[in-house]
């Protein structure tokens, strides 16, 4: 063979593996796979956490372990699984960096074969195996975070709900509202610098937390909406924005026939005119529609409070002071 057939032999074994080496190379950072293997997931067990703080977990008990905002939480397993499993990841072309705490709202692990896969959301999301320098990006990481974020405040819902000792509405519980002021009268609302606001329902006086009532009639208010969803601000454990589902866990539930009897009543009796006594009681509805009342009367018939039910989660918070 001459020296140029040679030559031109060498051209063509570089050219071919420089063409090799750019398509492995495009096919390595352009493949898309999923994030997951279900088939290879390992279930694990024991603590999750930092030299600080430990959060301990079983896969096999349904318990996954995650850092939301900074707090340690116990989440549901095979929701976070199912959730995972719907998504897909590109690698990354450059090496794998943590980025800043500031921008870190979310991280967990899951076991699969011999690796440990990290996932680290944020204003970045991506996952990293045990070992590896490179990075994986998640496609659509905004929407898996939104996911995860809503399984995180589910399950911190649900912690609360667990730790809240049920019990029937007594009139302690409505004092200790710093919104029960039977005594407010608008010139107390004035001197607290709270604003009239217009309406066709009396004369109303409020601020970002809390709304009074008044009919003209009226020097003391007939009735106060709590405007703020905070939790010192719970009534019952309950409190602006909670689930319909939610508050029903926490409410101390005593007949059985609650949800397709007439009155809904899931503790004590309705009042008698007739047989005075104890009519302290409790009733909980909601329709197809997400539309209902939960009501707690702890005496016969005021004060009491009452939650307004509208797309099934607590629209409003009423204590009303007597009759309108």
């Amino acid at each position: 063979m001459s020296q140029f057939k040679k030559n031109i032999v060498i051209v063509l074994v570089i050219l071919i593996a420089i063409s090799s080496w750019i398509t492995y190379d495009y096919i390595k950072f352009h493949k898309i796979s999923n994030i997951i293997d279900m088939d290879k997931l390992v279930l694990s067990s024991g603590s999750f956490g930092d030299e600080t703080r430990t959060v301990s977990y079983d896969n096999s008990k349904n318990e996954a372990a995650l850092s939301f905002k900074g707090d340690l939480l116990i989440v549901p397993y095979d929701e976070l699984i199912d959730i995972l499993s719907k998504y897909k990841s590109q690698m990354f072309r450059g090496d794998y960096a943590p980025f800043e705490k500031d921008h870190l709202e979310v991280e967990f692990f899951i076991n699969q074969s011999n690796k440990t896969i990290d996932f680290v959301l944020g204003e970045y999301n991506y996952w990293i195996s045990s070992g590896s320098k490179r990075s994986n990006r998640i496609i659509d990481g905004d929407k898996l975070l939104e996911e995860i974020r809503a399984l995180a405040e589910r399950s911190i819902e649900q912690e609360k709900s667990s730790n809240y000792e049920k019990h029937r509405l007594t009139m302690a519980d409505i004092e200790a509202s710093p919104f029960y002021r039977p005594d407010f009268t608008i010139e107390k609302a004035i001197e607290e610098g709270l604003t009239l606001i217009e309406s066709t329902s009396g004369i109303v006086y409020g601020n970002e937390l809390v709304e009074y009532t008044y009919y003209n009639w009226e020097t003391t208010p007939v009735v106060a909406e709590i405007k703020s969803s905070a939790d010192e601000y719970a009534i019952m454990g309950i409190k602006l924005g909670d689930t319909y589902a939610s508050a029903v866990e926490k409410l101390p539930i005593e007949y059985d026939d609650w949800q397709t009897s007439d009155n809904h009543l899931i503790y004590g009796k309705l009042p008698d005119y007739v047989n005075p006594g104890d009519y302290a009681h409790g009733s909980a509805y909601a329709d197809e529609n997400g539309i209902g009342t939960i009501t707690f009367v702890p005496t016969e018939y005021y004060p009491f409070v009452q939650f307004i039910i509208k797309d099934f989660k607590v629209f409003k918070v009423y204590i009303h002071y007597y009759d309108l």
